[in-house]
Formats: structure tokens, sequence, C-alpha cells
């Protein structure tokens, strides 16, 4: 059970970390193929291209970060539920920044290339907007 937990909490960072590095065959690896989702109350976006194909527009913000925390798992054999809050930073290429705090409710399953995000609901909470200044990272 805890080795679950474990690698149930890797399957979330890993999905934080391809957003924000921009990694989009690394966030494809953290969804079923057939995984579906909704953002925000849209419609849902049903199977991991389409999913993939929605969060691509990162691509035009100068940086993002995906804080992923609070965590709550419960797993039941080969499947989990699992809450997890969120602060997420967006910063355009004008400097504005966009700061949301969001929750993912998701269901996985456990997979013979392990845990997996079947379904995934993302519900922003609040959001504020200022300036803020990107440092070049040197690539790190």
């Amino acid at each position: 059970m805890a080795d679950d937990l474990s690698l149930i909490q890797q399957v979330l960072a890993r999905y934080a970390n391809a957003l924000d590095e921009l990694d989009f065959d690394a966030l494809a690896s953290v969804f079923t193929p057939d995984a579906r989702a909704s953002y925000g109350g849209g419609p849902w976006l049903e199977g991991v291209a389409a999913i993939v194909e929605y969060v691509s527009p990162l691509r035009s913000f100068a940086a993002s970060f995906h804080l992923m925390g609070n965590m709550q798992i419960d797993v039941d054999g080969d499947r989990a539920r699992a809450t997890t809050r969120s602060l997420t930073h967006l910063i355009a290429s004008d400097g504005v920044l966009h700061a949301r705090a969001l929750r993912y409710r998701d269901q996985l399953v456990r997979t013979s290339d392990g845990w997996r995000i079947s379904e995934r609901v993302h519900t922003a909470q609040w959001m504020w907007e200022g300036t803020a200044h990107v440092f070049d990272a040197g690539g790190e």
C-alpha cells in the first residue's frame, strides 16, 4: 500500500513536471490511452491525444510552475482516487503572471506500465493576476 501511494504521487508529480518542461510525450505517459478529462468545467476530453492537445497552448507562455501538494490518495486494489491541490503560476510573454489555485480529482488504474490517470477533473478555485519577471535559468 505504501509503495502504491508513493508511485501514485510520482505520477502526479510527473504530470506537473511535464507541463512545466513542455514535454508532451511525458505528459501523455501519465494517462491511460482512453483517459478522459474535464478542465475548468469544460466538456469532457476523450483520449490522451485530446488531453495533450488541450494543454499544448502552454507553449505560448514564457514560463509555468505547477506545485502539487495536499495529496489525498485512496487505493482499492488496482484502482485509486486522488485529490490534489495545485498552486500554479503561468507567466505570459508580456510578463503578466496568472497565479491560480487548482484542485485535481483523479481516478487512476494500475496498468502493466504502472499507475496511470484514467479520469481527471480540474477545477480552478481562484486566480490572481499581476506582473512578473522571468530569470534565465540557463537551461536548468
